[in-house]
């Protein structure tokens, strides 16, 4: 199905440049994401509202009445990109990242969202609300209107161009091209992380094997200096020629207890003997 949308000229003040007559854009088999952003059109907020991005289709924030040349923008864009071998999704799952994405094949993406530049003027008091003022003295009524102004801001890539044909088929190659220079720059940003955590986990692994190092070489020098203690304390016994009586088993001589105190001190030598 092929729909022809006129794009609306943006709502100026008097006396402001006057906008050139804008093209026709032609939503022919649309991206994915942008039927299921057409299906939920009628859900959405009325004129004069930005468009709240549910989830479930593009991440578009335009009045109604631009919402359907929103949508035929982003799907020239979105087929462009996926012509460059990027995936187009939306994140549903964080509540801070939602929205919808362009991502390479190493997960690394750029937020898009097209939105449209409201005007702010001074809100006018209607009747009821004058009523309200002078009935409520704590009933403050809202102080400014935003009205719709036609003007489209896509991100990344700037106000979009629909003065002809030529100047917007340029502009979705530059925003494109933005798109991927935004990812490249993920790209890189996540190699150079992924660097220093590498280099972290070495500086990590090296600290504890030389912590490990240390508490061994603490540890031989301990058993070390008791070797050398019980070998002065078996000398002892051999000067005296009397067994501890606490040391020795039923029956054992006193050759037989230097054999098995001499044993128990080479066990106990860091390096063994």
């Amino acid at each position: 199905m092929t729909d022809t949308i006129q794009a609306n000229a943006p709502v100026h003040d008097q006396g402001t440049e006057k906008t050139p007559e804008c093209i026709k854009l032609r939503l022919a088999r649309p991206h994915p994401l942008i039927s299921a952003t057409c299906y939920k059109q009628d859900t959405k907020a009325p004129s004069g509202h930005s468009l709240p991005n549910d989830g479930d289709g593009a991440d578009i924030r335009v009045s109604r009445p631009n919402f359907r040349i929103a949508l035929a923008v982003l799907d020239r864009l979105f087929k462009a990109l996926e012509q460059r071998g990027i995936t187009i999704y939306n994140e549903r799952n964080n509540y801070h990242s939602k929205g919808t994405y362009a991502r390479n094949n190493s997960h690394d993406r750029c937020q898009v969202w097209l939105e449209e530049k409201f005007q702010r003027i001074a809100h006018v008091l209607t009747a009821k609300e004058k009523a309200e003022t002078v009935r409520y003295s704590f009933y403050r009524a809202q102080a400014w209107d935003y009205l719709p102004t036609g003007v489209l801001i896509l991100h990344p890539g700037g106000r979009v161009d629909l003065s002809t044909q030529q100047a917007f088929d340029s502009f979705i190659l530059e925003a494109a091209g933005q798109v991927m220079e935004t990812i490249e720059h993920e790209r890189s940003q996540r190699e150079y992380r992924e660097k220093l955590q590498r280099e972290e986990a070495r500086r990590a692994q090296i600290k504890a094997e030389e912590e490990r190092r240390v508490k061994s070489l603490h540890e031989a020098a301990a058993l070390l200096h008791q070797h050398r203690l019980l070998l002065d304390y078996i000398e002892e016994v051999r000067r005296f020629g009397r067994m501890p009586p606490n040391q020795t088993r039923e029956g054992q001589t006193f050759e037989e207890w230097l054999s098995w105190a001499e044993a128990q001190a080479r066990r106990m030598h860091p390096l063994g003997y």
